[in-house]
C-alpha cells in the first residue's frame, strides 16, 4: 500500500512537472509570436524628405529582408514610424508617443542633426541604445554612453561633412568670396560650444575668403 501511495505521489509531481513545462513553452511561443517594435521619426515630408523616405525605404527593405531569414531573435520586425515633417519641435511628441503608447522595444533616429538632438532626452531618461542617422556631433552635449553613430565623419563631423566642398571651390577659385545663405543647422543648433574653443566649428568660417550673407548684407545674390 504504501509503495503504491508513493507511486502515485511520483506520477502526480511528474504530471505537474510536464504542465509546467506545457505552460512555459506556450509563454515562449506567445512571446516569440509578438514582434519587435523598433520606432522612429522620418522626415516623409518637408525639406528633408528626399533623405528621408529614401531612409525609410533602406530601413523597410533590411526589416524585410531580417524577416525572410527568421526574423530577429526568431521574431518578426514591426517598424513603427511617424513623419515629423522635417520639423525638430515636432520630435519629441512623437518619441513620447513611442515609448509610453506603441511600447517599441527599440528605437533609431529620423534623418539630420536637427531632428536627432530632440530626440536625445527622451531617449535618455528611458535608458534606450539609440542608433543615429546622418547627425553631427550630436553627443558632444549629451554624452550619452548608449549612442551610436552609423555615418563614418570622425570626431570633427560638422567640418567633415561640408569640408570637402569647400576646398575644391576655393580651388577653383573663381570669385575672390564665396557666399553662402545659413539656414538653421547643426553649426546653429549644436555649435556654439565648439564655436567658442574652436573658429572652425562651421566649415563656411575656416577661411577669410569664405563668408556669409550675415557678414556681407551688401552680396544679396552673389555666388
Amino acid at each position: 500500500m504504501r509503495r503504491a501511495s508513493s507511486r502515485f505521489a511520483q506520477l502526480v509531481i511528474l504530471a505537474i512537472g510536464l504542465l509546467a513545462l506545457n505552460a512555459l513553452a506556450m509563454r515562449d511561443r506567445a512571446i516569440a509570436a509578438e514582434p519587435i517594435k523598433i520606432g522612429f521619426s522620418m522626415a516623409l515630408t518637408g525639406a528633408y524628405a528626399g533623405n528621408g523616405k529614401a531612409a525609410l525605404l533602406a530601413t523597410q527593405m533590411c526589416a524585410d529582408d531580417q524577416d525572410a531569414r527568421g526574423g530577429l531573435l526568431g521574431r518578426r520586425v514591426q517598424l513603427v514610424n511617424y513623419d515629423d515633417y522635417s520639423n525638430p519641435s515636432l520630435v519629441p511628441g512623437i518619441y513620447t508617443k513611442l515609448f509610453d503608447i506603441d511600447k517599441v522595444d527599440l528605437v533609431i533616429s529620423g534623418y539630420g542633426t536637427n531632428i536627432i538632438g530632440p530626440a536625445m532626452p527622451l531617449v535618455m531618461q528611458h535608458n534606450k541604445v539609440f542608433m543615429s542617422l546622418a547627425g553631427l556631433r550630436v553627443n558632444e552635449q549629451f554624452h550619452y554612453n548608449k549612442y551610436f553613430q552609423i555615418f563614418p565623419f570622425g570626431p570633427k563631423a560638422d567640418i567633415t561633412f561640408a569640408q570637402g566642398f569647400f576646398d575644391v571651390a576655393m580651388w577653383m577659385n573663381r570669385s575672390p568670396d564665396i557666399v553662402y545663405i545659413p539656414r538653421p543647422s547643426a553649426c546653429e543648433l549644436y555649435g556654439a560650444t565648439a564655436m567658442a574653443s574652436d573658429p572652425s566649428g562651421c566649415p563656411a568660417r575656416r577661411t577669410g575668403t569664405v563668408r556669409s550673407l550675415a557678414e556681407l548684407p551688401g552680396l544679396v545674390g552673389a555666388t
